[in-house]
């Protein structure tokens, strides 16, 4: 083995397949809310920093959740659900029964 090999061989491993493998994992696990974000962050117009602001994260762990690189917790999907009632009510799948359960 080279030089060359033992410089790039760490770094193919970190873009290889272990994103690929816990991307795909994720997403058939996604969380509703998760899914409802993104579709609220594609659609709103506004910038991922500007929607963690709002929603008092940092803008690194809105990307992951994102990304489904990291999946929020029991909390956080709390604080993504009241954004979302706030901010974003027709990305929710049933917000009439959400706020009915939620009482």
């Amino acid at each position: 083995m080279d030089e060359s090999e033992v410089v790039n061989g760490g770094g193919n491993r970190r873009r290889g397949s272990w994103r690929r493998g816990s991307c795909g994992a994720a997403q058939e696990k996604e969380e509703p809310l998760v899914a409802a974000l993104r579709l609220f962050v594609e659609l709103s117009g506004l910038r991922v920093a500007r929607v963690a602001q709002l929603m008092g994260v940092g803008e690194a762990t809105l990307s992951k959740w994102l990304a489904g690189t990291v999946q929020p917790t029991q909390k956080k999907l709390l604080i993504i659900e009241s954004f979302l009632v706030w901010h974003g009510r027709e990305y929710l799948a049933n917000p009439e029964s959400r706020k009915e359960s939620s009482q």
